[in-house]
């Protein structure tokens, strides 16, 4: 599957598809892609269901430290 038809199955952007792509996190194989044209991303199915089950349930778990999840007034 591409890249949008993965971000619709996990319920997620297809940015953050391409993001996981980047870290590692889920592996894709591109197609049709030269120096000039960058091609497209495949992901096989069953990567999509491994990443769905190892990386989705953590959802809402941010770390303390991230900058968004700080008290406000708090010193860090």
């Amino acid at each position: 599957m591409d890249v949008t038809e993965a971000a619709r199955t996990l319920g997620i952007a297809p940015g953050s598809v391409r993001d996981a792509i980047a870290r590692g996190k889920l592996a894709a194989t591109r197609k049709n892609g030269s120096e000039k044209r960058a091609g497209y991303l495949l992901i096989a199915r069953e990567e999509v269901e491994r990443y769905r089950k190892e990386n989705l349930g953590k959802r809402g778990t941010a770390s303390p430290e991230h900058p968004q999840n700080r008290r406000k007034g708090s010193e860090q």
